[in-house]
C-alpha cells in the first residue's frame, strides 16, 4: 500500500500484485521504457491494483493474463492516466468469443489483436495476438483460401438477434475502441497454420489492448427494441446484479445474454447464454445449463462483451466503479460452478456421437412461482438465435428461451429449429416439481409417443432427425402435465369453488369427466381474457387450480371439452 501521501517512482521494471495507492499518493512509472506489471493475486482473494490516488508517468502499467489468473483494476475513486496494456488469455479452442476493449486511445484493431502483423507477415511477438481475415491486405487482413470474415460487428435488422445480424468489418486499420463489442474467431496465435482451416490445431493464446484504462462510472444508451451491445468497461471483473435494480440506470430489462465459447454446436464454435433474474429465488437463473456446473456466471470478465435489452423503452445502463467484484471466477475463460434453485425444469439439448458421447447444444428454463405471471413479462426472456441447432419455448407466438409462470399445468410448447440429420438427446432436469399428484410426460408429434418425466430428477430421450420432413418438425415436441386418474362414483360434472375466490386461488373440480385437452378461459366484465390455459386431464376425478391473485369483481369462467 502505498500511504501517508507517498510517491513511488518506479525506475525500473516491476512485477507486483493486490497494491493499493491511497487517496493523495501516486505511483509514477517513468522512463518511457519502464514496465510496471500487475499480476493476478497470490491468494486470490483481492483486487491486484486498487488507485484512489493516482498513476502516471511516461511508462507502463501492463495488466497481466495467463493460464494461472488474470489481474484485475479494483473498485478506485483515483485517476490512472499511464499508458497501459490491458491483457486477455484464451485458452486452446477454436471458436467465437465476444470481446470488449476496456481502454480508450487511438490503437488499431490490428495493433492489438493482429500483433502489427496483418496480411501475410509473421508475428513478431510468439503467444500473442491471431489471425484475422475477410478483407483485403491493404485494409490490414491475414490472407488465406476459403477464410471468410473471422471480426464481426453486430449490426440489428429487427429486434430478434439474427446470424445474419453479424457482418465483417471492414477493415482492422480502425481503433479498436470503435465498437462496445467484436464477434472473434479465435483460431490461436499466429504461428497456427491460417491455410489448414478447421481441420487446424489451436494453442493457448493472449490478445492484448494498449491505452488509457477506463474508470470511474460508465453509462451505455440501451435501444427500445431488441438488444444492444454492451463491453465491460473495465479491466476487471464486475456483478450484473446492480445493472437494471439500481445505480441510475433506466427501462433496463434484468436479464442479459452472454457468448459461451464452449458450447460447441454443430459447428463448434460456441452459443448465446442467458442470465435472467428469478424474482421468485433472488437470483439469476442460466440457460441453457447442466443446472449445476457452467461456466458463465452474473459476472462479466474483463475483455467480455454482452447483450443488454430494455423494458420497452430506450434506457440507460449504468455500470459502477462499486459493481467491480472479485466474488466471480473467470468463468468464461477456464472452468468453475455455479448452482441453481427453485421450481424450475430445464429442456437441454445433446448432439450424440458414435461413441456415445454428448455435446451440449442448447437449452430452455421454465421457472413457476406465485411470484411470477402468466401473461408474458420482462421475467420472460426472448430467444437468440444460435448458428447451429436451436430449441426455445413457443408461447403467445413468442419463441423463449426463460419462461416463468405461476401455474405449473400448462404445456410447455418447444421449438427446435436449424437441426441436422443426427442423433440427439434432450435432458430434461425437473426441480421440486413433484407436488402430489402431478404427472408430465415428454410428447413426440412424429413418432406418437409419450415419455414420463422424473418431476424431480434428470429424465434423458433419444432421438434422430432423419430425411423425412416430420422427423424435423419445428413443433415436434412438447412437454405435458397431468394430474393421474381418481376414478370414483357419480355423475360427470365440473364444479367450482370457492365462489366468491379466496386469495386469488380458483378450484376446478372434475368429477367423472373422460380424458383430453380441456380449455379454460376467464373473461373480465369487458369481455376481455385474462386467463387463458389449457388442461391435460386424465380420465376420473382431479382438482386443478387457477391463480388469479390481483384482479378484483365478476367474472365468467368457461371451459371447453375435449369434443368442443
Amino acid at each position: 500500500t502505498v500511504l501517508n501521501t507517498h510517491i513511488v517512482t518506479v525506475t525500473a521494471d516491476v512485477t507486483t500484485d493486490e497494491t493499493t495507492v491511497d487517496a493523495g499518493c501516486k505511483i509514477t512509472i517513468s522512463p518511457a521504457l519502464v514496465t510496471l506489471t500487475i499480476n493476478d493475486g497470490t491468494n486470490g482473494n483481492g483486487f491486484d491494483l486498487t488507485v484512489n490516488g493516482t498513476v502516471d508517468g511516461g511508462g507502463k502499467l501492463l495488466i497481466k493474463s495467463t493460464i494461472l489468473g488474470t489481474a484485475s483494476i479494483g473498485n478506485s475513486s483515483g485517476s490512472i492516466t499511464v499508458s497501459s496494456t490491458v491483457e486477455r488469455f484464451i485458452p486452446a479452442h477454436r471458436a467465437w468469443r465476444f470481446l470488449a476493449a476496456p481502454i480508450t486511445g487511438a490503437q488499431t484493431i490490428n495493433d492489438a489483436w493482429q500483433e502489427g502483423a496483418g496480411g501475410t507477415a509473421a508475428n513478431p511477438y510468439p503467444g500473442f495476438g491471431t489471425h484475422i481475415t475477410g478483407g483485403s491486405i491493404a485494409n490490414g487482413f491475414d490472407q488465406a483460401a476459403g477464410n471468410g470474415p473471422s471480426l464481426k460487428i453486430y449490426s440489428p435488422t429487427s429486434a430478434t438477434i439474427l446470424q445474419s445480424d453479424w457482418v465483417g468489418i471492414s477493415s482492422t486499420l480502425l481503433p479498436v475502441t470503435t465498437q462496445q463489442g467484436y464477434m472473434l474467431f479465435v483460431r490461436g496465435t499466429r504461428g497456427n497454420d491460417l491455410n489448414a482451416g478447421m481441420a487446424a490445431t489451436s494453442d493457448d493464446d493472449v490478445l492484448r489492448m494498449t491505452g488509457i484504462l477506463k474508470t470511474g462510472d460508465r453509462s451505455v444508451s440501451i435501444a427500445a427494441t431488441g438488444w444492444t451491445v454492451v463491453g465491460n468497461p473495465y479491466a476487471a471483473p464486475f456483478n450484473l446484479n446492480n445493472l437494471a435494480k439500481a445505480n441510475g440506470s433506466t427501462n433496463v430489462a434484468d436479464n442479459y445474454y452472454v457468448w459461451d465459447p464452449k458450447m460447441t454446436g454443430f459447428y463448434g464454435v460456441g452459443a448465446y447464454v442467458n442470465i435472467s433474474w428469478n424474482n421468485g429465488t433472488r437470483s439469476y437463473d442460466i440457460t441453457p445449463s447442466t443446472g449445476a456446473v457452467s461456466p458463465v456466471s452474473q459476472y462479466i470478465q474483463s475483455g467480455e462483451a454482452f447483450f443488454a435489452t430494455s423494458t420497452g423503452a430506450a434506457g440507460n445502463l449504468i455500470i459502477k466503479e462499486a459493481d467491480k467484484s472479485t466474488a466471480g471466477s473467470d468463468n468464461i475463460f477456464r472452468v468453475s460452478s455455479a448452482t441453481t434453485a427453485g421450481q424450475k425444469i430445464r429442456t437441454n439439448l445433446y448432439s450424440l456421437d458414435a461413441n456415445g458421447g454428448s455435446v451440449l447444444l442448447d437449452g430452455v428454463l421454465n421457472g413457476y412461482s406465485n411470484l411470477f405471471n402468466n401473461v408474458l413479462d420482462k421475467y420472460d426472456v426472448s430467444k437468440l438465435a444460435n448458428f447451429g441447432e436451436n430449441l426455445g419455448i413457443v408461447r403467445d407466438g413468442q419463441t423463449l428461451i426463460v419462461e416463468r409462470r405461476q401455474d405449473i399445468g400448462d404445456n410447455i410448447n418447444l421449438r427446435m429449429w436449424q437441426m441436422k440429420q443426427h442423433d440427439y438427446q434432450f435432458e430434461i432436469i425437473a426441480e421440486n416439481l413433484n407436488a402430489t399428484g402431478l404427472t408430465a410426460f415428454l410428447v413426440d408429434n412424429y413418432l406418437k409417443t409419450s415419455t414420463p418425466v422424473n418431476l424431480n430428477g434428470t429424465t434423458l430421450v433419444k432421438f434422430t432427425i432423419t430425411a423425412d420432413a416430420g422427423s424435423v418438425a419445428e413443433n415436434r415436441f412438447y412437454i405435458t402435465f397431468a394430474k393421474p386418474a381418481m376414478v370414483q362414483a357419480g355423475n360427470p360434472g365440473i364444479s367450482v369453488f370457492p365462489n366468491p375466490v379466496v386469495n386469488g386461488v380458483i378450484n376446478l373440480q372434475m368429477n367423472n369427466m373422460p380424458a383430453g385437452i380441456y380449455s379454460v378461459r376467464v373473461f373480465n366484465s369487458l369481455g376481455q381474457t385474462v386467463i387463458n390455459r389449457q388442461i391435460n386431464h386424465v380420465a376420473g376425478n382431479s382438482v386443478e387450480t387457477l391463480q388469479v391473485k390481483g384482479i378484483k369483481g365478476v367474472y365468467l369462467l368457461e371451459v371447453v371439452k375435449p369434443d368442443n
